[in-house]
């Protein structure tokens, strides 16, 4: 490691680069893991993540991991310890991040067994129905899953839609749309982006606006027109990608400020999220999100929350995200961007096409494991609101993982999971299995009732499900009684066990 940190002259992204995506390394040769050695990947993204923002682990994970990390052939544990005293990494709190441990073997009742035995206290605040955010474009018909928020991007309402000169505005379908979340109950975190042509000498939506306060100006029509009924403001779309946005990162966070002073002037409770950023194109996101959180940094921080793209490559997964969500995390931490504020995902959906890669389609029942699981994982690891993208008339090409009136498995089992999670507290996480490819979380429903959630990352497996509860709830709205011997099938599809 000492050579990669000479290599890169402590350079973040590069080091970044190095630690957190360890698990691409063999393909660009900067490590050379043992063959089969499937459990190294993450290893270093999960530890960095712990280091960057002191984080606590318990035993059991901490033996997982020396375990994992024993199986590799560099030292991951000295990588991990030596990148964060070179960068000086500062622990700080980062809130409701669950705990997890590890286990295998089997138990009296057959199958796997897990590593928790009953339940605990719960250690976050109860979850809102904003965690499950969605776009959805007004034209086409209305969500037919429950929401706590709409994502207004790739809705037709972007600056340039509705500023089409200075100071004239087209505010139908911004307000249709805005009068559909009222009636599904839920808030509205607008999207800044697309600069009119007026506003920057034609040179295409990318291009920054040659006078900020356009677009301050712009802000203060909306925030003016729909007061409380916009709650949230993000500045800029994927503003690490030259095709949202051409300009320099100083410019966008200079940006980012003018839009900060212009919404809390005009409402002072809005929140105001930074611009988002895409994980898979590390690249971009190592140099053009570092240089924009270092230019955020020197402004005292203009913001409430952060923002996130996690969409994996097409063939990932909801544990491939993860990781990337590790990196994201600790791309904010090396900066020292404060614990204390939101974390949003903005956008999600799996099998979304690549610059190399065709997209990949996924099953309806597939699409419904994926959405369960992704939702699960936000509350496990902190993200306060994740935005799926998107809900859609029919089919939409583009994307791996479909939403619409069309696919009945994805439709329940999104409703499914919201009704499970909303109100709920979560305890504690842990796998199972020989790769640790089950999963479980444990939560206290609203009602105040302990259940379990378990699913696998892999290969079906049976687990031991003795001591959990009764019941049996699966994604698509049904639910049994437990039969004993209580070994239960594990699969994709997350189940919920419990009273």
């Amino acid at each position: 490691m000492n050579e990669w940190i000479r290599f890169c002259n402590r350079d973040v992204g590069c080091l970044l680069r190095v630690a957190s995506v360890w698990q691409y390394a063999e393909a660009i040769g900067a490590f050379h893991l043992k063959p089969g050695v499937e459990a190294c990947k993450g290893v270093v993204a999960r530890l960095t993540n712990v280091a960057a923002w002191g984080l606590s682990l318990s035993p059991e994970e901490i033996a997982d991991i020396k375990s994992r990390a024993d199986r590799c052939e560099s030292n991951t544990l000295y990588t991990v310890e030596d990148f964060a005293k070179q960068q000086g990494i500062i622990a700080a709190v980062q809130p409701a991040v669950v705990p997890e441990s590890a286990g295998s073997g089997s138990g009296a009742g057959g199958g796997l067994t897990l590593p928790i035995t009953g339940y605990a206290a719960p250690v976050t605040d109860p979850v809102r129905g904003s965690l499950f955010g969605l776009t959805a474009p007004v034209d086409w018909v209305s969500p037919q899953v429950p929401t706590g928020s709409l994502r207004l991007w790739d809705v037709g309402v972007s600056w340039k839609e509705i500023e089409t000169s200075k100071g004239v505005y087209d505010w139908s379908k911004l307000s249709a749309t805005v009068a559909r979340a009222s009636a599904l109950g839920a808030g509205v975190l607008y999207v800044l982006g697309n600069t009119p042509a007026w506003a920057n000498g034609g040179k295409g939506d990318s291009a920054p606006p040659a006078s900020l306060d356009d677009a301050a100006d712009f802000l203060k029509a909306v925030c003016t027109k729909y007061g409380g009924a916009i709650g949230s403001y993000e500045v800029w779309n994927e503003g690490n990608i030259s095709r949202y946005w051409s300009g320099t990162q100083e410019q966008l966070a200079d940006l980012t400020d003018k839009a900060h002073g212009a919404i809390k002037g005009c409402s002072p409770s809005a929140s105001v999220v930074a611009a988002s950023t895409g994980v898979r194109a590390s690249g971009t996101f190592a140099n053009q999100y570092t240089q924009y959180l270092t230019a955020l940094k020197a402004k005292g921080w203009p913001v409430d929350a952060f923002s996130v793209h996690s969409y994996p490559l097409p063939n990932g997964t909801p544990k491939d995200r993860l990781d990337l969500v590790a990196q994201f995390k600790t791309m904010l931490a090396v900066n020292g961007a404060p614990a204390d504020r939101g974390v949003l995902d903005t956008e999600l959906n799996y099998g979304l096409a690549s610059s190399s890669e065709g997209r990949v389609p996924l099953s309806d029942a597939t699409t419904a494991a994926y959405i369960s699981q992704s939702f699960i994982q936000s509350v496990q690891y902190g993200i306060d609101s994740t935005y799926w993208y998107l809900w859609s008339g029919s089919d939409y090409d583009l994307l791996g993982g479909q939403l619409n009136p069309g696919t009945p498995a994805a439709k329940q089992g999104w409703s499914t999971t919201y009704s499970w999670l909303v109100g709920s507290r979560m305890q504690r996480c842990g796998t199972a299995g020989p790769a640790g490819e089950v999963q479980v979380c444990q939560l206290t429903g609203a009602d105040g009732r302990n259940y379990s959630l378990l699913w696998s990352t892999g290969a079906a497996a049976k687990v031991d499900a003795s001591g959990l509860g009764p019941t049996l709830c699966r994604l698509d709205g049904s639910c049994a009684a437990l039969t004993t011997p209580t070994s239960v099938d594990v699969t994709e599809s997350p189940i919920r066990i419990g009273g």
